[in-house]
C-alpha cells in the first residue's frame, strides 16, 4: 500500500517535471520571437520556483520517504496533506508569478511552500529517529532535511528587505545565492547521496558505510565555507577566499575518491542496479565533478569576474546542477525504486530522449559562455537551444505516457 501511494507522487513529480520543461520551452520560444503577452522576468521566477518546489523537493519527498519505508512500518498518509499543500503551493507559485512577479499571491504560496518543507522535515526526522536506517544514511538525510530548512533564511531575509523598503544590492543578491546555496549543495545533494548510500550499501555492511561516513564528513564541513565561493564578486577578505577554495577543492577531490570507490567495487552491478540508472548516476556523477571543479576554478580571481559576470555561463552552471546532477539522479533513483517504470517502449524512448536532449542543452549553454566571454555570438545557438526545449518536452512527456500505460510494478526488475 505505501508503494502503491508514492508510485502516485512520483508520476505527479513527473508530471510536475513535464510542465517545467514545457515553461522552459516557452522562454526559449521568447528569445527567438518576441511574445508581448509573455513577462520574461516573471515567467522565468515561475520556472525557477517550479523547479525547486513542484519538481525537485516533491521527488526527493518520494524518494525519502520511501526509504525510511523500507526500515520502518509507518503509514505514508501521515505525509498525504503535507504532500499535497506542498503541491498546491508550487502550483500557486507557477500560476502566479507569471502574471504578478513577487507580489502578494505568489510570496504567499512561496511561504506556504516554506513552512511546509517545515512540517516536512520535522515529521521525517522523527521517523528516521525511529527507523532502524543505517548510521551512515541517517546522517545524509538529516543533513538533508536541516539544510532545507536552513535556505529558507535567505528567503526571510529578502521578505524583510523588501517589506522594509531597505536596499543593499549586495546583500539582497547574497541572500538569493544563500538560498540556493543551501538548497543546491545541501538539501539536493545530501538527499541525493543518502539515497546512493541505500541503494549501494549492503545494509549494515561497515566498509561501504564507512565510504559514504567519510564522504559525507568532508561535504558537511565544507557545505558552509564554500558559501563563500557564490560570494567573492563581494571582494571578500583574502583568508576567506583561501577557506572556500580550499572547502572547493576537498570536495572535489572527496567525490572523485568517492566515484573511484564505486567504480572499483563493483557497487553498481553487486547490488542490482538498473542498466538505465546506471547511465543516469553516471552521468550525474560527471556533472556533479564538473560542478565541483568550476566552483574550484571560480576561487581563481582571475577566473572570478567570468564566472559571475556573464549570465549565459551563469545560466550553463545552474543547469548544469539542476538537469544534469539532480535530475538525472532523482529520476534514476525514481525509477531504481519502481516507482516509475520503463517497461513500455515510449517510457525507454522517453527516458532516451530526455537524457540526449539534456547532454546536448549543456553542450549548447557551454559554447554560448565561451562565445559570451570573447563578445561573440554563435550564429543558430538559441533556435538550437529551442529545438533542445522541445526535445526535452517530448522525453519527459512520453516518459509520463508510459507510466500511465504500464501496469503497477512496484518492485525492482
Amino acid at each position: 500500500m505505501p508503494d502503491r501511494i508514492l508510485s502516485r507522487w512520483a508520476k505527479l513529480s513527473v508530471f510536475n517535471l513535464m510542465m517545467l520543461a514545457a515553461v522552459g520551452l516557452i522562454l526559449r520560444f521568447k528569445i527567438i520571437l518576441p511574445l508581448p503577452a509573455v513577462h520574461q522576468k516573471y515567467l522565468l521566477h515561475a520556472h525557477s520556483h517550479f523547479a525547486f518546489a513542484g519538481w525537485v523537493s516533491q521527488g526527493l519527498i518520494v524518494i525519502i520517504l520511501w526509504i525510511i519505508s523500507r526500515y520502518l512500518k509507518m503509514d505514508v498518509n501521515r505525509y498525504r496533506n503535507i504532500f499535497l499543500l506542498s503541491q498546491g503551493s508550487a502550483w500557486g507559485m507557477l500560476l502566479t508569478f507569471p502574471f504578478f512577479g513577487y507580489a502578494l499571491p505568489s510570496i504567499f504560496f512561496s511561504t506556504l511552500h516554506v513552512f511546509m518543507s517545515y512540517l516536512f522535515s520535522w515529521k521525517a526526522w522523527g521517523d528516521i529517529g525511529r527507523s532502524s536506517l543505517p548510521g551512515g544514511i541517517t546522517s545524509w538525510f538529516k543533513a538533508a532535511l536541516a539544510f532545507n530548512v536552513l535556505s529558507s533564511a535567505g528567503t526571510f531575509f529578502l521578505a524583510w528587505m523588501m517589506s522594509t523598503g531597505y536596499h543593499d544590492q549586495d546583500l539582497y543578491i547574497g541572500a538569493i545565492y544563500f538560498y540556493l546555496h543551501f538548497q543546491y549543495n545541501g538539501w539536493f545533494l545530501f538527499a541525493l547521496l543518502g539515497m546512493a548510500a541505500h541503494f549501494l550499501s549492503s545494509g549494515h555492511d561497515q566498509i561501504s558505510l564507512i565510504h559514504h561516513r567519510f564522504v559525507f564528513r568532508v561535504f558537511f564541513i565544507t557545505a558552509f565555507p564554500s558559501l563563500f565561493l557564490s560570494m567573492l564578486w563581494m571582494r571578500l577578505p583574502t583568508v576567506i577566499q583561501i577557506i572556500a577554495a580550499s572547502g572547493a577543492i576537498l570536495s572535489l577531490a572527496s567525490a572523485a575518491l568517492y566515484i573511484w570507490w564505486i567504480t572499483k567495487a563493483g557497487r553498481w552491478q553487486a547490488r542490482g542496479i538498473r542498466p538505465v540508472v546506471r547511465r543516469l548516476w553516471g552521468l550525474a556523477l560527471i556533472a556533479l565533478i564538473l560542478k565541483l571543479m568550476m566552483q574550484s576554478v571560480s576561487a581563481i580571481p582571475a577566473v572570478s569576474p567570468f564566472a559571475f559576470g556573464y549570465r549565459p555561463i551563469v545560466v550553463g552552471y545552474l543547469h548544469l546542477v539542476l538537469l544534469g546532477f539532480v535530475s538525472f539522479g532523482l529520476l534514476g533513483g525514481l525509477l531504481q525504486t519502481g516507482l516509475l517504470s520503463i517497461h513500455r517502449r515510449r517510457a525507454r524512448i522517453g527516458i532516451g530522449l530526455f537524457i540526449i536532449g539534456v547532454v546536448l542543452n549543456e553542450v549548447l549553454l557551454m559554447i554560448q559562455g565561451v562565445a559570451s566571454i570573447r563578445y561573440e555570438s554563435v550564429p543558430g545557438v538559441p533556435t538550437l537551444l529551442f529545438v533542445m526545449a522541445v526535445w526535452i518536452f517530448f522525453g519527459v512527456a512520453l516518459l509520463l505516457i508510459g507510466q500511465m500505460q504500464s501496469k503497477q510494478n512496484l518492485s525492482p526488475d
